[in-house]
């Protein structure tokens, strides 16, 4: 890990083992950011601009809260490394999660409006008004507050909160969310949305949390759907939803779709509707998990039987 002295703002590297306390920096990536190879020039070759005025601030933060380095990704990450890029954005949740302060930039927060009004309107938040975060973000407050531990909530509930999130590039959608789910995979950019698919498969194989399809299909798609999301935002509804005590029954994913063994069809129930597209049909319902936000409510998705054992996902409702 490399990490930048806040007195003298020169690059360390350190092992993990042996990382001494940190201070680091949340933001938003605007223009102008100073990279790693910048910071690497000797201190009066180096640009003024204003993504190194926003590290020079970390760092005399930090020396006020008694810390001696700082870790900020525009310059602490040499991103010409393909390798050390993936290692980076693999650990990324890690090191967030192992720094002794966070420190967070809101540069698009105006000096003369009250929290309430302006920070639904930031890119970033500070966790300060965590109240006001949680409304905005859909986290809940009770993470937020360290009050327990990510792995509490649900994937289908833990993919709700990435929903309306934006990244520069396609792919980051899904590497974004690498150490929410506590699990690693190679990036390769140029893969547009399989990278989101790829998330999910790694999560299936750490995972056995049904939930992971309990989303809804976007406006425009056909009926027949595909087994997994092509993103977070088709699990907008899908906060506070959690599994059944009972449903870490063993499944896998193959190149046929999602299989379960049969001792979970006392799950499966049949139902006939007559609005469907294709007229009178049988569809199941394999029920994924039950809604906390409303008492009793059960959350699953609709199937129709199109072989002996097979079926596929329904999204006409």
């Amino acid at each position: 890990m490399r990490l930048i002295n806040t007195s003298t703002l020169s690059l360390h590297d350190f092992t993990l083992a042996k990382t001494p306390p940190y201070a680091i920096l949340s933001h938003t990536w605007g223009s102008n950011e100073t990279t790693f190879q910048e910071i690497s020039k000797p201190p009066r070759q180096r640009v003024a601009s204003k993504g190194y005025a926003k590290i020079e601030k970390t760092c005399e933060l930090a020396r006020e809260d008694g810390l001696e380095f700082a870790w900020v990704d525009t310059c602490c990450i040499d991103k010409s490394s393909s390798a050390e890029l993936t290692e980076s954005i693999n650990s990324m949740f890690q090191w967030y999660e192992a720094a002794a302060v966070c420190y967070v930039a809101l540069e698009d927060l105006p000096p003369d409006v009250a929290p309430g009004d302006g920070f639904p309107k930031c890119r970033w938040l500070k966790s300060d008004f965590v109240d006001i975060i949680g409304t905005v973000t859909g986290v809940p407050v009770s993470l937020l507050m360290g009050g327990c531990g990510v792995k509490t909530f649900s994937v289908a509930e833990r993919m709700s909160w990435a929903a309306s999130r934006q990244t520069t590039r396609r792919e980051d959608m899904g590497y974004c969310l690498l150490g929410i789910f506590d699990v690693n995979m190679p990036l390769i950019y140029g893969e547009g949305i399989k990278a989101f698919r790829r998330l999910q498969e790694e999560i299936v194989k750490h995972n056995n949390d049904m939930t992971i399809f309990a989303w809804e299909r976007p406006s425009q798609q056909c009926s027949r759907l595909g087994l997994f999301a092509h993103s977070p935002q088709a699990f907008a509804g899908s906060a506070g939803i959690v599994p059944f005590s009972d449903d870490f029954l063993d499944f896998s994913v193959s190149n046929k779709g999602l299989f379960r063994p049969g001792d979970s069809v006392q799950r499966i129930a049949s139902v006939k509707r007559s609005d469907h597209p294709d007229g009178d049909t049988v569809r199941y319902l394999i029920n994924l998990g039950i809604r906390r936000d409303v008492e009793g409510a059960e959350g699953g998705i609709y199937l129709r039987k199109i072989g002996p054992n097979l079926f596929h996902r329904d999204s006409a409702l």
